[in-house]
């Protein structure tokens, strides 16, 4: 299901490295290869034993839940100010504990 979304992740990072918006990545320690083809300038990477199939992000009062795995990718995109700014501090949290392998 990823080939799906292809075209939207070229898209995506197309305007983030034209924009200059860095991003933050946590990475299960097993797709250490797959990490190193997304690593650049523009993103911090890092590592922690996850061992889940879907992922979640934060961009300003919004805040993503997505999985691409399976005949069927699935996506929420929930704009609210509280869910972003908690997720954020998780993901801040998960972030102090992950490792930098790269």
């Amino acid at each position: 299901s990823y080939r799906r979304l292809v075209g939207f992740y070229t898209e995506h990072h197309k305007l983030r490295k034209l924009k200059k918006v860095k991003g933050q990545l946590i990475f299960p320690k097993e797709d250490i290869e797959l990490a190193k083809k997304r690593k650049n300038i523009f993103t911090e990477i890092k590592f922690l034993d996850l061992k889940n199939d879907a992922e979640w992000g934060v961009v300003g009062d919004l805040l993503y839940v997505q999985y691409i795995t399976g005949k069927n990718p699935r996506g929420f995109l929930i704009k609210d100010e509280k869910f972003a700014k908690t997720f954020k501090q998780v993901f801040n949290q998960l972030w102090d504990r992950a490792e930098k392998l790269l």
